[in-house]
């Protein structure tokens, strides 16, 4: 909000990038001082996460439609399609879990397979881009990032020990792909490893807040490129607990 207000006022720069959506044409996107209108997005649904971590209990749905209509506002300045909608589908999962136990209940199980599941989907997608239809059908969806994961695993083995040149080849909007290729074999065993072994102990001392925050950084990155980010992806402080 306050990046909006002094751009707003001519303080700091609020630039704008021209592009183009099929729907509707050429839009202006403003970027409220950040380098991309993406990062405009991702910086406050990463602050609503937070919020949502450290207030849970007193959330409700006052609160979650402030929230939205905030959200809303922000997509037509932005038109960051990724940040609205997962934030959008947080809010609904916070009101819904408030209210059934049956999900609540379900939490510990949806944390145990979401994080190989994105990592194996991910890879999927990206093999096997050009054999399903299905596939560039969802591309479309997402703006090319299935493409980019695509050029980057069939012409590019994994690295052992990562490196940023891979930056100049796509966009990392993957938060996995990013942790392959920046991160490298090496990193990415460490990663995975400390990922699984901290979901096992927030599931085992049934740390629900900590367990929802979780569950929706590793959806999230999916769509960018922020897993392996301790800035974008706070729940990597989670790992702490195993760590140390």
């Amino acid at each position: 909000l306050l990046m909006m207000f002094l751009s707003s006022f001519g303080i700091i720069e609020n630039s704008f990038i021209l592009h183009y959506r099929e729907e509707i044409g050429f839009i202006k996107r403003y970027c409220f001082g950040y380098s991309h209108p993406n990062l405009v997005h991702s910086t406050f649904t990463t602050l609503i996460f937070l919020f949502g971590y450290l207030y849970y209990k007193k959330i409700n749905l006052f609160t979650i439609s402030i929230i939205e209509i905030l959200n809303i506002i922000l997509y037509n300045l932005t038109f960051s399609r990724t940040g609205f909608l997962i934030l959008t589908i947080y809010l609904l999962f916070i009101y819904i879990t408030k209210k059934s136990k049956f999900i609540k209940k379900k939490l510990p199980k949806i944390l145990k397979i979401s994080f190989p599941f994105l990592i194996f989907l991910s890879l999927f997608l990206a093999v096997f881009y050009s054999k399903f239809d299905f596939i560039k059908q969802l591309d479309s969806l997402v703006t090319g990032r299935i493409n980019y994961m695509h050029i980057l695993i069939s012409n590019y083995m994994i690295p052992v020990i990562g490196s940023n040149f891979y930056n100049s080849v796509v966009l990392f909007d993957n938060g996995y792909f990013s942790m392959f290729y920046e991160g490298g074999i090496l990193a990415t065993i460490w990663f995975v490893y400390f990922q699984l072994k901290t979901n096992k102990f927030l599931i085992e001392n049934n740390m629900n807040n900590e367990i929802i925050i979780t569950i929706f950084f590793l959806i999230y990155c999916m769509l960018e490129s922020y897993y392996i980010s301790l800035v974008m992806n706070p729940t990597l402080i989670f790992f702490c607990y195993c760590i140390f």
